[in-house]
């Protein structure tokens, strides 16, 4: 549950997208450690933040986290491949499991030591959970809400497509690398 630099490209994006947004709703789902949902709560003003995960385990790490920065996240248990029946967001904002399944006992032994199982595995493309959320925004994000997605290596362009349906305005963020990172839109 280390948080990795690409992921802050992620939350500058919510913060900026944010500017012209009073007191934001935002769900941050497969929230792990919290640094996303903890880090808009901080650089936010007036911001309501849930954080949402399917490990417990996470959600102990995310509310310490959320404390030990003096902010209140609320920390929910969900399965992200459900609807989200609570309260309705202006943001949605994931940094969700990306590596396709077959991958995962390939990485290198800084992410595989460290990283839970659970927090990597993307299924067989990598993409199943960017599919559930994108399939279930409706039951969580407002009309014309901001979902930001962080993405793995040669992905943008197929959660790109999978917004196109229901979304306007996708644009794609590179990260320092120049690695397209960051996939956003706004909810038609």
């Amino acid at each position: 549950l280390i948080p990795r630099p690409d992921t802050e490209i992620l939350v500058e994006r919510v913060i900026e997208e944010c500017k012209n947004v009073k007191s934001p709703v935002i769900i941050d789902m497969c929230t792990g450690s919290g640094a996303i949902g903890v880090s808009l709560a901080k650089y936010i003003s007036l911001s309501s933040v849930t954080a949402l995960d399917i490990s417990e385990d996470a959600l102990v790490f995310a509310k310490k986290n959320a404390l030990a920065n003096g902010v209140d996240v609320s920390c929910e248990y969900h399965n992200v491949l459900e609807p989200y029946n609570g309260l309705m967001a202006d943001v949605v904002v994931s940094n969700p499991p990306y590596i396709p399944s077959q991958e995962v006992l390939t990485l290198e032994s800084d992410v595989m030591d460290y990283e839970p199982h659970l927090a990597l595995d993307g299924g067989e493309d990598g993409l199943v959970f960017y599919r559930a959320i994108v399939d279930n925004i409706s039951s969580c994000l407002k009309k014309g809400g901001l979902l930001a997605f962080e993405v793995g290596m040669g992905q943008a362009s197929d959660v790109k497509e999978l917004m196109e349906a229901q979304f306007y305005n996708i644009s794609v963020d590179k990260d320092l690398a120049g690695i397209e990172r960051v996939v956003y839109g706004f909810l038609k």
